[in-house]
């Protein structure tokens, strides 16, 4: 069975390169060109990769980023980001709505390739892997893709996800920034260092009452420890 891609897109240039480069992978791909089809098309399609792009007709980018991860039926898409827009302020407003990947126009077309190839393996990692992992009031479900405090789950990106359970599973160690970056957005420490740490803040604030500390050690990374 061929994977499922929905593009959202209102560019037709970008549509029919995108087309392209994904049907040359041998990707089934869905394309809309409004938020609101959009939004209709992943429900009925269940694609298992959504591409994104800030700039569209109806509703941008980011507030339909939202509405998927606020949609019981939609909140696990990974999501990857297309967008002209360079300034930091919108990758890490999209980072924090709940976008796995954010990829600035134009992009190199193998790079894109990858990053879909590299998310698609990570979500499929997770969804085989059917261990518990428990750490003071918190739990990781791994079959489930969930987080818990004290038996309540807690609403983590798909990319938060995988950075606490990277930490949890060395705990007590330094996972180093670069290690995150490249295991996890496939990127090298210093072409977008603040994403991890955006992450990172928001993670802080999710498991606070989880008797679990994630301590930054400047300059190299993160050490999640137990109380």
């Amino acid at each position: 069975m061929k994977i499922r891609i929905a593009v959202i897109e209102d560019n037709q240039m970008n549509i029919d390169l995108i087309r392209y480069q994904l049907e040359v992978e041998d990707f089934e791909v869905f394309i809309e060109k409004t938020g609101k089809t959009g939004m209709k098309m992943i429900k009925s399609q269940e694609p298992d990769l959504v591409i994104l792009d800030v700039g569209l007709p109806d509703i941008d980018g980011f507030k339909l980023c939202e509405n998927l991860r606020s949609d019981e039926k939609t909140k696990d898409y990974p999501i990857i980001m297309l967008t002209a827009r360079i300034e930091d302020s919108d990758r890490i407003e999209a980072l924090k709505l709940g976008a796995d990947d954010y990829i600035t126009k134009p992009y190199n077309a193998e790079e894109l390739i990858l990053r879909i190839k590299n998310l698609l393996k990570r979500t499929e990692k997770y969804k085989e892997n059917g261990s518990i992992l428990k750490l003071n009031d918190m739990s990781i479900d791994f079959n489930k893709r969930e987080v818990q405090i004290n038996r309540k789950i807690i609403g983590l990106t798909f990319s938060e996800y995988q950075i606490i359970t990277m930490l949890a599973e060395n705990l007590g160690n330094i996972v180093h920034k670069k290690e995150i970056n490249k295991k996890i957005f496939n990127i090298s420490e210093d072409v977008d260092s603040r994403t991890v740490d955006t992450h990172i803040h928001s993670l802080r604030k999710k498991i606070n009452s989880a008797g679990c500390l994630i301590n930054t050690i400047r300059s190299v990374g993160f050490m999640l420890e137990a109380g």
